[in-house]
């Protein structure tokens, strides 16, 4: 290509002015048909930035030397200044600066600026959609110098240019709250976190726009994020006020606030010695625990991000034959904490680490991964990636084979790379994908349908996007589920999903996940015989699946009550990567089964993880449930008692988690809070098969049946 180099113009009053400046995201100089401007020295470049900002300032020459040759001789520095002052001058025209006796500055109008422009934007109240549209990056950004006269002005323009982008930002989030667009408003304050993410008020801000967009589990991830940040650059907890508020979110009664926080600091320190999280570690094998990536940006759409990245690289180092790696339930319990390599090696029984961050900025993201070597306490290998999103999936497939070379392991795949990003072409659908998976393991029922849209536009920009298919298709099953679906709506609800299903079968016919959401809509038609079939193919496909294992364990167990052989399935499960639905299943077969001491072994294993989970998230409803059911199969009723009062605070729209709640309750005796507790899930619509299970069938609620008001219930909701 042909460099163009404009000729020096001398501007007339009536075209001025006749070049911009760009000082934001960079430094550069263009005309107005923006033709670059060629001024070739870097310290010029910088000093016309410096006579240019702010404008109509008078500068000494002393202080021009100063600025920027303090390392040369005095008299050496007035001559490179010279020699600067020439260049800007051939550049933009002779008279673009005003000399008077030892004193310089720019002609006032001679050149514009984005940084003025940005100056009249915070003031003359523009509808901005986007911080892209007037902000292009940090005030004169990479132009870093040694002079520290040059440091403290680019520190305080950096700091200006900040400050009135998010001036910006924020009104036109406040005028599309205020016209209630809530979306709009709340992607404005998330680009506002990339700005500062440190600042409370904005994540309060876009916790309260979330919970008014009907995005309760995204206000409190939110809350998690801001936590995490905070420790992560200051050491330091929320405010108050970003605690209550969080409190106001998550709890029916903020009463047991304090509490709850108290006992999130007793268990952080209970847990302060070595604990073992390991499942039959294999010395002679190498291994590796993945903690979770750290979301440096403050942003908890971004914290989706970073979690996925963190686990497509477990998924794609699992599928390496030499190497074992700690479950990602295990590692996850390292999430914003300062716990030692050494001791994080001892709990989990691994021997290398990997630690790393995510800061995703636009379309640009920066990944940094480090491997330590725990028995040597060694670093033995670190990376720092500079990618746009357009190949973020070649970036992640390259992260997981120079963490195996730097293992010395030969890559020797056991079941072929079948990782998400394998199955994704185009980076925006990744995001609309991880945001949805995220949202569907929640806890909170309405997020359901918000992670259906997500999955949608995945597919919509991705029409090949097989996993996004598949997850579409578990969201419409649980959908149908949730809302009691019958008769012609249930049919067409399945059938939508099962056309979801089979277009990611045709894409791709070794699918584990398309099986494994064939199996759930066929479960939800009552069809447990092809649901089984489904699970099995699953299983066939990856053996090693924790998934397709608990899958079946929970067929064998709902459907066919063999505990017994389900309770085979749930622990092979459980040993691969002891999630909270795995734990429960785990419990509930062995309380089912005459194995006293195994009971007694998982239900403290249950308890000791999970207590560790509310010591980081003391909002997990089904850590604080699980807490209470292990300990009531331990014997400890009044331990039992008092974390089932806890979790009964919790604000809760989920059918099954509220209806596990009142089984709680009813085990314990507390036949006044079961019976409230089971009305408020019997409200929620429910299958006339749950509803005859819940009234003859649970062993749970037998001690709630022997209430004249029992029956009383039951009657309101029967049909």
């Amino acid at each position: 290509m042909t460099k163009i180099t404009l000729k020096p113009v001398t501007p007339s009053s009536s075209d001025l002015p006749s070049a911009t400046l760009h000082v934001l995201g960079g430094l550069s100089l263009r005309d107005n048909d923006d033709q670059p401007i060629e001024l070739k020295a870097r310290k010029s470049r910088q000093l016309l930035a410096y006579l240019a900002i702010p404008s109509d300032q008078t500068r000494s020459r002393e202080q021009l030397a100063a600025l920027l040759w303090s390392d040369r001789q005095e008299e050496q520095a007035r001559g490179s200044l010279r020699t600067a002052l020439s260049g800007i001058r051939r550049a933009i025209g002779d008279d673009a600066l005003i000399v008077e006796h030892d004193t310089i500055r720019l002609r006032s109008g001679y050149l514009d600026t984005d940084y003025e422009n940005l100056k009249r934007l915070s003031t003359n109240g523009t509808h901005i959609l986007k911080l892209d549209d007037f902000y292009a990056g940090e005030f004169l950004y990479g132009q870093e110098h040694d002079s520290e006269l040059f440091i403290d002005w680019l520190r305080g323009l950096r700091t200006e240019c900040s400050d009135v982008a998010l001036e910006i930002l924020e009104k036109n989030a406040d005028r599309f709250s205020e016209s209630g667009d809530n979306a709009s408003a709340i992607g404005l304050m998330r680009e506002s976190l990339s700005l500062e993410p440190l600042k409370e008020q904005t994540h309060r801000t876009i916790m309260t726009l979330y919970v008014a967009n009907g995005e309760k589990a995204m206000a409190l991830a939110q809350f998690r994020t801001c936590k995490e940040v905070l420790l992560h650059e200051l050491d330091t907890g929320p405010d108050p006020e970003t605690q209550a508020l969080a409190d106001s979110i998550a709890l029916r009664d903020v009463s047991v606030s304090k509490e709850l926080q108290q006992h999130s600091a007793q268990i952080s320190e209970e847990t302060a010695s070595p604990i073992s999280l390991a499942v039959n570690p294999d010395k002679n094998v190498p291994s590796i625990a993945v903690l979770p990536f750290v979301n440096m940006s403050g942003d908890a759409e971004q914290s989706y991000f970073a979690d996925g990245i963190t686990e497509d690289i477990i998924i794609d180092l699992s599928d390496v034959e030499a190497l074992s790696v700690a479950a990602k339930s295990s590692s996850e319990m390292y999430r914003g904490t300062a716990v030692s390599p050494a001791r994080i090696s001892e709990e989990l029984g691994v021997k290398y680490i990997l630690q790393g961050s995510v800061r995703k900025s636009g379309e640009n993201v920066r990944i940094a991964a480090l491997l330590i070597d725990t028995a040597s306490n060694r670093q033995i290998w670190a990376e720092r990636y500079d990618r746009t999103l357009d190949n973020i999936f070649q970036l992640q497939s390259e992260i997981s084979n120079e963490i195996v070379n730097a293992l010395k392991i030969n890559l020797k795949l056991v079941d072929g790379d079948t990782s998400a990003v394998q199955s994704a072409t185009n980076a925006e659908a990744y995001q609309y994908y991880l945001h949805g998976k995220s949202l569907r393991k929640s806890d909170a029922c309405s997020n359901t349908g918000l992670a259906t849209t997500l999955f949608e536009r995945a597919i919509s920009v991705d029409p090949n996007f097989v996993r996004a298919y598949a997850e579409l298709a578990r969201c419409e099953a649980s959908l149908a589920s949730q809302l009691n679906l019958f008769g012609k709506k249930l049919e067409a609800a399945l059938s939508k999903a099962q056309a979801h299903c089979d277009k990611a079968l045709q894409i791709d016919p070794t699918s584990v996940e398309a099986y494994l959401a064939q199996g759930q809509i066929f479960s939800t038609a009552k069809e447990f015989t092809s649901a089984k079939k489904s699970f099995r193919k699953a299983l066939t496909l990856k053996p090693k699946s924790a998934e397709a294992l608990s899958s079946l364990g929970n067929y064998y167990f709902a459907v066919e009550g063999d505990i017994e052989k389900a309770y085979t399935y749930v622990k092979q499960a459980y040993a691969i990567d002891p999630d909270k639905s795995c734990s429960v299943l785990v419990l509930t077969c062995l309380n089912g089964l005459n194995e006293p001491e195994e009971l007694q072994s998982a239900a403290r294993d249950v308890l000791l993880r999970q207590k560790r989970q509310i010591g980081l998230d003391p909002y997990n409803f089904s850590a604080v449930h699980l807490v209470a059911y292990a300990s009531y199969l331990l014997g400890n009723v009044e331990e039992a008692k008092h974390w089932t009062n806890i979790a009964t605070a919790f604000d809760l729209d989920h059918r099954v988690l509220i209806y596990n709640l009142a089984c709680l309750h009813s085990l314990l005796g507390s036949i006044d809070n079961a019976l409230t507790t089971l009305e408020r899930s019997l409200k929620i619509a429910s299958s006339p098969e749950e509803v005859n299970y819940a009234k003859n069938v649970d062993p749970d609620l037998e001690l709630l049946r022997k209430d004249p008001r029992f029956e009383e219930l039951f009657a309101r909701y029967e049909s």
